[in-house]
């Protein structure tokens, strides 16, 4: 079934959310006047399996853990599998590595420069919850979502919904990895959300 994004009837979830828009519930850690549900990102227990027809996360991801402490990373990809309809959709913004480490590697940063880079790398440290644990590339952040049964991953230039951290860059090149792709090996009805701003990467 083709549903619209605007759909009353559709669960859109974003995680970490700051900002509302039509259509989208927030889930954050966080209590705050636009959460809608208050859950850590690997507990999502407010939804049913297969209930949620997108779900996404921008500059989340890598604030999960590969230990037992905070938002473990195999845990959370887990429970968005879970409650994300067969076929549902998974946009996923994180922190580029790979351009990250071709700004490095190109030597001629200022201090400024670099300490802004560290800080898409590792986070800005300003609270407990504002730490990065873990990083990726596209070939490793695809292994990771395989792993995890999402198929399909392709890499987005612009998501056109909200205005947040999946469209920083740095010196005019883009500094976020955006991808999409589908809860995949789930049985039940398929669905496909409608999401025509989304610009993918040729």
């Amino acid at each position: 079934r083709d549903v619209d994004a605007d759909d009353g009837g559709v669960v859109l979830l974003h995680v970490g959310g700051r900002a509302r828009k039509p259509g989208w519930r927030i889930v954050d850690v966080a209590p705050g006047p636009h959460v809608d549900v208050v859950a850590p990102m690997h507990a999502l227990k407010g939804f049913e399996n297969n209930s949620v027809a997108a779900l996404y996360a921008s500059h989340v991801l890598e604030h999960a853990t590969l230990g037992a402490r905070g938002s473990p990373l195999a845990a959370t990809l887990a429970e968005w599998h879970r409650v994300l309809k067969p076929g549902g959709a998974l946009l996923l913004a994180v922190p580029d590595l790979g351009a990250l480490a071709t700004f490095f590697a190109e030597g001629d940063l200022g201090l400024e420069e670099k300490a802004a880079l560290t800080r898409v790398l590792f986070g800005g440290q300003s609270h407990d919850a504002d730490y990065h644990h873990v990083a990726f590339d596209f070939e490793l952040l695809e292994a990771t979502l395989a792993g995890a049964g999402f198929c399909g991953v392709t890499r987005v230039a612009s998501f056109g919904l909200f205005e947040d951290s999946s469209a920083i860059t740095f010196r005019g090149e883009p500094a976020s990895l955006n991808v999409a792709g589908t809860a995949c090996g789930k049985d039940g009805p398929q669905v496909h959300v409608d999401l025509p701003s989304i610009k993918y990467v040729r």
